[in-house]
């Protein structure tokens, strides 16, 4: 998606908002090294983590701040050509969805995106298998990279479809 949308652009200003611990911005720099990132977290221990996750990169600047503080306009955020989330914005209520959905919007540039990798219920059992076949293909790819052994992705499938499973 990243490559499509973005290759061959200069001066790629990426908004990460709830970074966690930057995973998902760390994976946009390895598509294109030349992004400049801002990343936003309410929690300093998950800033940390993304710092240290993040050290090798040079253009990264980290800001700690809540959804709250974002939609009261407390933090001063710029023009942007990609704003993402991940795991992130599902914690918030509807009516915050929906303010912050504009609020990102206000802050992308003329052909930027936005983009929220989150939890969704998938409105039919095929587009649900289409999720879980783009999630187990996610999951192998990064249990691969990161070495994780102890896992795999159907147990972790199934376990989210069934909670009860995981006693």
């Amino acid at each position: 998606l990243f490559r499509h949308f973005f290759a061959g652009r200069e001066n790629i200003r990426l908004l990460d908002i709830g970074c966690g611990d930057g995973v998902l911005t760390e994976e946009l720099f390895r598509a294109d090294s030349v992004i400049s990132a801002t990343l936003i977290d309410g929690n300093d221990g998950m800033l940390h983590r993304a710092k240290e996750r993040l050290k090798a990169f040079q253009k990264v600047c980290f800001l700690k701040a809540s959804f709250q503080e974002i939609l009261a306009g407390e933090i001063e955020l710029g023009s942007y050509a990609l704003c993402v989330s991940s795991m992130a914005i599902h914690h918030l209520g509807m009516n915050e969805k929906a303010s912050l959905f504009k609020k990102m919007l206000s802050h992308l540039n003329a052909e930027g995106h936005f983009i929220n990798i989150d939890v969704v219920l998938p409105p039919s059992e095929a587009l649900e298998s289409w999720y879980f076949a783009i999630w187990r293909d996610w999951l192998g790819h990064m249990m691969n990279r990161y070495n994780v052994t102890d896992e795999a992705p159907e147990d972790l499938i199934k376990r989210y479809k069934d909670p009860s499973s995981m006693n």
